[in-house]
């Protein structure tokens, strides 16, 4: 129906953040094809380095109460790597620059008018829902998306497993829905 394509950040996290891997390479490569164009929101952009962020400090948690079994294993390196978490942090981040750079990713600017937002907000409007009140950075990369598409004359895969998130997509269009990357 369309080539572009928004991954919500639990997708991304679905795929342990991977970049090389076969999910998320596989974008790679149709984006270099030209069958698909992944978007992207300065939402996304920060949730996933903030959860990269969060990721880091576990690993590190993780590695420094088996340090003196992985540095017998010759594992060192990695130990003082994580150790350092600007440097590990800035590592990840890089990363995940260079995937939306190998991917061509295009970056949707985000609403200016929270109205309508506000509107769904308060009325309990997917994405949100009596159980998930506060899905603001969800409400915002959508609306922002949903923008982008009627200002382009085009359609949209919204990547979720996210019932509020596939409850924002139709059969109609723009926002179509599909659960998982592969």
């Amino acid at each position: 129906r369309t080539k572009f394509v928004f991954i919500d950040t639990q997708a991304f996290r679905r795929a342990r953040f991977d970049w090389n891997g076969r999910s998320l390479s596989k974008l790679i490569e149709f984006a270099k094809q030209g069958q698909l164009r992944l978007l992207v929101t300065d939402v996304t952009v920060g949730e996933v380095k903030s959860q990269l962020q969060e990721l880091l400090a576990e690993a590190s948690s993780a590695i420094t109460k088996q340090s003196g079994i992985l540095e017998q294993l010759g594992a060192s390196v990695a130990v003082d790597r994580v150790r350092d978490q600007a440097t590990s942090l800035g590592t990840l981040a890089a990363a995940f620059d260079e995937f939306l750079k190998r991917t061509n990713a295009v970056s949707v600017p985000l609403i200016s008018d929270v109205k309508g937002v506000l509107t769904d907000y308060f009325a309990r409007q997917p994405p949100f829902s009596a159980k998930k009140k506060a899905e603001f950075p969800d409400a915002i990369s959508i609306a922002s998306v949903r923008l982008w598409c009627q200002q382009n004359h085009s359609a949209a895969y919204i990547v979720s497993e996210d019932p509020d998130l596939r409850e924002c997509c139709s059969e109609a269009g723009p926002l179509f829905h599909t659960e998982s990357i592969a």
